[in-house]
């Protein structure tokens, strides 16, 4: 799949995503005193064997299908159970990886075109802030 170029990191801090043009490998981590945790054993200075927490994470991987590669893939900025990707076939994909974990199932599916002859494509997206001025589509000055 190639090497991962990006990391991002979900607005709680607990989800994280790579992304690659050919996949995106997103996992939830669980909380540092949670049961996602288990324990092993390390020497310490003194050399007593003492308990080291050590994460057990499962990754969820997303692929586009053949001869479509992900542009970009961006967290929502209110969720860490939802995953924006854009599509180098101009398909954009809203994720809820609480119910389905697959770029065949989105919660989500718009394919953007810009005409035939246009020869433009799709490049780009990003989510709202929703707390910018203005982000709930009212005049904030009146």
């Amino acid at each position: 799949h190639g090497a991962f170029r990006q990391l991002f990191v979900g607005s709680s801090g607990r989800g994280v995503m790579l992304v690659s043009p050919k996949c995106c490998a997103v996992a939830a981590l669980p909380p540092l005193d949670g049961p996602g945790f288990c324990p092993s054993s390390s020497a310490n200075a003194a050399g007593t064997l003492v308990d080291q927490p050590v994460e057990v994470v499962r990754a969820v991987l997303l692929e586009p299908p053949p001869g479509v590669c992900i542009l970009k893939a961006l967290w929502h900025p209110l969720s860490d159970a939802h995953v924006g990707v854009l599509l180098s076939d101009g398909i954009f994909e809203l994720l809820n990886l609480s119910h389905r974990a697959s770029l065949e199932e989105p919660e989500v599916h718009l394919h953007t075109t810009f005409g035939e002859e246009s020869g433009e494509t799709v490049a780009d997206f990003t989510f709202c802030s929703p707390w910018a001025p203005g982000a709930c589509g009212c005049n904030t000055s009146q």
